[in-house]
């Protein structure tokens, strides 16, 4: 008997390791698969006034991964939201609100809604970290501006104000990321041509704006907005000159969108200005 258990455990050691082989074979994928997809992610960090800047930690934040095997609806992979007593930054699904959501690799025209509330100032900042998208570019829509900004890969900063008056700027839906179709044409909004400076600018001082010569257009239309939508003012110029001067005079401190236009309507250039 002592021999036949000696003959057998050396069979059972190799038949066991036999199983755990094809069992890891075929419910893992192979380093090829892989390689050919890569897990993507997209994280989005708020701060209140200049806690960015301070290097304090966020009021609240929310991640999405977007995975090969990602699904659309709700699995074990999303993180439920938990409610702050202060600001509240999450995904939106139907009626259930997510900190962590695990989905599909985005498609064109595809919209992912944002939840935001109870907020407890009137400045913010947005820490977006996107990663690369083979066939999309990511955008962040603001509802209440109806503004979409691209953002490019890696680290983006946007800000934005609330007006308790204004029910639009404070609704939860405010904000969406959105997925365009990737182009490389030169017209692209994300490869913005124009420069300001100095930005920040202080109250009183000149702002220089500096055209690039569009071959396609023969003339620029040149709006100011406000973070809560105002138009500060417009102005048609040639599209031969090739610098513009705002003056900030009448201006209060604060963040405005400056926007140009191609009387083709077929580019269009945004700014953000910072006055002190």
């Amino acid at each position: 008997m002592k021999f036949s258990q000696n003959i057998m455990k050396p069979f059972l050691h190799n038949y066991l390791l036999l199983v755990l082989v094809i069992l890891v074979a075929f419910t893992s994928p192979s380093s090829a698969q892989q390689n050919q997809i890569e897990d993507k992610q997209i994280s989005i960090q708020l701060f209140r006034d200049n806690s960015l800047a301070e290097g304090s930690t966020s009021s609240d934040g929310l991640i999405i991964n977007f995975t090969h095997d990602g699904f659309n609806g709700l699995d074990w992979r999303d993180a439920p939201k938990i409610n702050n007593q202060d600001e509240n930054l999450a995904r939106i699904i139907g009626q259930t609100l997510l900190a962590i959501e695990n989905r599909e690799f985005p498609i064109v025209n595809e919209n992912l809604l944002l939840f935001i509330n109870q907020f407890s100032t009137t400045v913010y900042q947005f820490r977006i970290t996107v990663d690369e998208f083979d066939d999309v570019e990511t955008v962040l829509f603001d509802n209440h501006l109806n503004l979409e900004t691209p953002l490019e890969v890696g680290v983006n900063i946007y800000d934005f104000t609330i007006n308790n008056s204004s029910p639009s700027s404070i609704a939860n839906n405010r904000f969406a990321i959105k997925f365009k179709e990737k182009t490389f044409s030169v017209n692209e909004f994300s490869l913005n041509p124009i420069k300001v400076y100095p930005n920040p600018v202080k109250v009183g001082t000149k702002l220089k704006l500096e055209i690039p010569r569009l071959p396609s257009a023969s003339s620029y239309t040149i709006c100011l907005y406000s973070l809560t939508g105002q138009k500060i003012f417009t102005n048609k110029i040639n599209s031969n000159t090739q610098s513009y001067i705002i003056n900030t005079e009448n201006l209060k401190k604060g963040i405005y969108i400056l926007e140009v236009i191609t009387d083709d309507l077929y580019s269009k250039f945004t700014k953000k200005i910072i006055v002190n």
